[in-house]
């Protein structure tokens, strides 16, 4: 009988495509991905793969950097923290302390000027006013720290240099006002016991005593001119001439200063004293004026006593003034002394922010980077095992396309499992 043929499978149907793992693609980062091969319309994983990664490496430069950016990351939370407790707390402190002056004000002050209190506002007119003012201060301050932690957690450089360049603007500004601070606050506290004396030295009060008005005028006038009553006191020629209304008379040259070479004012005593006042003094206490380039009387009439009165409403703003010095003077210094305190700790925060901003810009600026290292795999390739179908081997083939950034595609023939050790794959 004839030789029939013998259908002989082929090679080639054994034929398949195998993705090789990800291999290393500098300079993005490693990933692995397994995708299924089909064989025969049934899914097929492939080998099993170890991946070993080696440890990120940890240079003295990384370190460097990690650090220098968790230094300016903690800093720039606490640079928020002290901009919101800070604000806060002078709101309410500011808002305490006038309060309590107003009610100061209110206590002392006397009847004839009560009324002019009244449009003075209360503690809930002073929290609304002031709270829009304060919200949008807390605001403007967090954009400086918000630089700083966006800067420093994604490796900004251009946030960084602005984090750093507000930061000296800032301190800049924080070490002038606490010298500006600090000099006030001594000059209040050398000044204060002058400042009552003179305030003693000139209360009305101690002329409103007399029963006679025209003592009380001519008390009121002060030293400096031919007294009146010289038996009585007097207010110092260095006190202020304001404490009488007086009307014009004609005639009398002591009320306007007279150009040089006129008549001059027919008290001697006046004379004499504005003419022993310089420059800057001669106008400073209302009794002489210097328009025409010499000093000369101004203010009063030759008789006080006869063509001037008392100005009751100067003379209890004066006695109000008197008595609140002692109580408002301690405040203002105590208030400048809470912030000289607060401002040490923002200075010290904000110069801390320039040098570690402008340390980790410059590296951000070079393009320093952490970056981890590499990571290896190990491959393998998969065995197919082919479904018989009718005495015949088959197998169906695989194709996958390889997508952006991964390794490249390898084609090989799979073997039986019985001959896989000699596969020259």
């Amino acid at each position: 009988k004839p030789l029939l043929p013998v259908s002989r499978p082929r090679c080639d149907s054994f034929k398949t495509t195998v993705r090789a793992m990800p291999t290393i693609a500098e300079p993005a980062e490693l990933a692995t991905r397994a995708q299924s091969l089909l064989v025969d319309g049934r899914n097929v994983q492939p080998a099993t793969q170890s991946p070993l990664q080696q440890p990120a490496r940890n240079t003295d430069e990384d370190e460097e950097l990690r650090v220098l950016k968790l230094r300016v990351l903690y800093l720039a939370l606490t640079l928020g923290a002290m901009a919101i407790v800070l604000h806060l707390s002078a709101y309410l402190i500011g808002v305490a302390e006038v309060e309590s002056a107003i009610w100061e004000v209110r206590r002392i002050a006397p009847e004839s000027l009560q009324h002019y209190l009244r449009d003075l506002p209360s503690p809930g007119m002073l929290l609304a006013a002031s709270s829009p003012r304060a919200f949008v201060s807390i605001c403007l301050s967090l954009l400086v720290p918000l630089c700083g932690y966006i800067g420093s957690k994604y490796s900004n450089s251009n946030l960084m240099l602005c984090f750093c360049g507000c930061n000296f603007i800032g301190s800049s500004c924080s070490i002038c006002m606490f010298m500006f601070m600090m000099t006030l606050a001594v000059f209040i506290g050398h000044g204060e016991p002058a400042l009552e004396a003179m305030l003693a030295h000139c209360n009305p009060e101690q002329c409103m005593h007399y029963t006679d008005p025209k003592q009380t005028i001519d008390c009121l006038a002060g030293m400096g001119r031919t007294l009146k009553f010289d038996d009585i006191d007097h207010l110092g020629a260095d006190c202020p001439q304001a404490f009488l209304s007086c009307w014009y008379s004609s005639g009398d040259m002591c009320e306007l200063a007279m150009p040089s070479g006129g008549e001059e004012c027919a008290d001697p005593v006046r004379t004499s004293y504005c003419m022993s006042l310089d420059h800057e003094t001669c106008k400073m206490y209302g009794r002489c004026d210097d328009e025409f380039g010499v000093c000369s009387p101004v203010g009063l009439p030759l008789d006080p006593t006869t063509h001037c009165k008392v100005d009751q409403e100067k003379v209890d703003v004066m006695k109000t003034v008197v008595r609140l010095a002692p109580v408002l003077v301690p405040r203002l210094q105590q208030m400048l002394w809470i912030k000289i305190f607060v401002t040490v700790p923002s200075i010290v925060a904000t110069c801390f922010g320039f040098c570690w901003g402008w340390s980790l810009y410059s590296k951000l600026a070079k393009g320093y980077a952490h970056v981890p290292g590499p990571m290896f795999v190990r491959t393998g390739l998969a065995n197919p095992q082919p479904g018989a179908t009718n005495g015949h081997m088959a197998a169906g083939f695989a194709h996958a396309q390889p997508s952006a950034g991964e390794g490249p595609v390898v084609t090989g023939f799979a073997m039986p499992a019985s001959n896989a050790e000699a596969s020259p794959l």
